[in-house]
C-alpha cells in the first residue's frame, strides 16, 4: 500500500480501518519518532552525553523504553553522521536534539 501510490483510492476509502489496526503509513517516520528519538533522549539522560559510540546497542532493561530495546543505536548514530540518514527528521526535531545535546557532526578528538 505504501508502494508508489498504487492503492491510494483503497487507502483513502479504508483510512479509518487501517488506522484502527495500527497501519504504519511512513516506516521511516515511525522508526525515528517511536524508536530512535526516544533512544537518543534516554541515552542522553543515562550517559550525560550526546555522542553515541558506534558499538552501543540499547539495553533490554529499564530505563530504556520498551520499543527501543535492542536497537543498534551506535550504528544508527554513525549512519546519520556519515550518510545523512533521517535528515528530514533531524531538521524537524532540531530543537529536541539540541535540548539533549545530540551532535551529529564528525568527531574531532
Amino acid at each position: 500500500m505504501r508502494c508508489q501510490g498504487n492503492y491510494d483510492d483503497i487507502a483513502a476509502r479504508d483510512k479509518d480501518k487501517l488506522k484502527a489496526i495500527g497501519f504504519v503509513w511512513s516506516p521511516g517516520d515511525e522508526r525515528w519518532t517511536n524508536k530512535i528519538l526516544p533512544a537518543l533522549e534516554t541515552y542522553s539522560k543515562v550517559y550525560k552525553s550526546g555522542w553515541v559510540p558506534v558499538k552501543f546497542n540499547v539495553p533490554e532493561s529499564e530505563p530504556w523504553p520498551e520499543q527501543t530495546r535492542g536497537l543498534k543505536l551506535g550504528q544508527i548514530f554513525r549512519n546519520i553522521r556519515r550518510r545523512g540518514s533521517y535528515s528530514s527528521y533531524l531538521e524537524r526535531d532540531k530543537n529536541r536534539l539540541d535540548a539533549i545535546g545530540v551532535n551529529f557532526s564528525p568527531y574531532k578528538g
